[in-house]
């Protein structure tokens, strides 16, 4: 079973960017690879983001992979469902 736990990567402001980013950071972190995303809205006091989250997996596996995300410098988070 696949989990209800997601890997927040990053956020950017037009929705149609983000299978691009996507795919910046699956080219640049190998763990990424063969992992869908969502993305999710969230309206902020500075504007509208959509947050781009790798997933859904169980919870080790979403730590496990934004360790090694970090791991290579890049930035990431855990969120549930």
């Amino acid at each position: 079973k696949a989990g209800t736990w997601y890997v927040q990567l990053a956020s950017v402001k037009d929705t149609a960017r983000a299978p691009a980013e996507y795919k910046k950071m699956q080219a640049k972190h190998s763990a990424l690879s063969g992992v869908e995303f969502r993305t999710q809205r969230a309206d902020l006091a500075k504007g509208t983001f959509y947050r781009i989250q790798a997933g859904p997996m169980a919870k080790d596996s979403a730590s496990s992979l934004c360790s090694s995300i970090k791991s290579q410098g890049g930035s990431c988070l855990v969120v549930a469902k």
